[in-house]
């Protein structure tokens, strides 16, 4: 674990000096045929006069309790005819990022982990490596009613029922989180 804060410590802090903000991130979380499927889209502000390309790491939860990742991916979301480079470990996935000029870039990235407990983490903390707060998230949990919800780490805003599942909707602005994103069930 601590090989791991090390390694976000590194890879990150130089990022924020040149200029890139990590600003947004709008995800979907899934539990579905016993996978933990997270798909995002995560927004980068360049704000200086040069163009940044910067390698990112992006990592996956490590504990015991989770199972293997088996499904990972990142495209730049504004151009699509541009197949971003994965450098994919046990810990985690690094992929570029590039930024022109005070403009803004848009990374889709998602991944799929198995579950072999009753919980499921998405890791939120290593935001604190950037030493600014989100100005904006927008994160979905799609729940099976075959599952019972035990808890959520974040309370919901809102919820909406479906006939097989239920989709818990959060907000924040100006967020900086300090905890994961943990979902803790068992089935019915």
């Amino acid at each position: 674990m601590l090989k791991v804060i090390l390694l976000l410590l590194i890879s990150f802090s130089p990022i924020y000096a040149d200029g890139l903000q990590f600003f947004r991130e709008d995800i979907t979380f899934e539990i579905k045929d016993n996978f933990f499927i997270v798909d995002g889209y995560y927004y980068f502000k360049n704000n200086s006069n040069n163009i940044i390309k910067e390698r990112l790491f992006y990592p996956f939860p490590q504990k015991e309790i989770y199972g293997e990742v088996d499904l990972v991916f990142a495209d730049d979301y504004k151009h699509e005819q541009r197949n971003t480079k994965l450098h994919i470990r046990g810990n985690g996935a690094s992929f570029m990022v590039e930024v022109q000029p005070d403009s803004i870039s848009i990374m889709h990235v998602g991944y799929r982990q198995k579950i072999i407990s009753n919980q499921a983490e998405y890791i939120l903390e290593t935001t604190q490596n950037w030493k600014q707060s989100f100005q904006q998230v927008n994160y979905s949990l799609i729940f099976p009613k075959s599952y019972a919800l035990d808890s959520l780490s974040y309370t919901p805003d809102s919820l909406q029922t479906q006939e097989e599942k239920y989709i818990f909707y959060w907000h924040k602005q100006d967020f900086m989180p300090q905890r994961n994103f943990i979902v803790k069930f068992g089935k019915e």
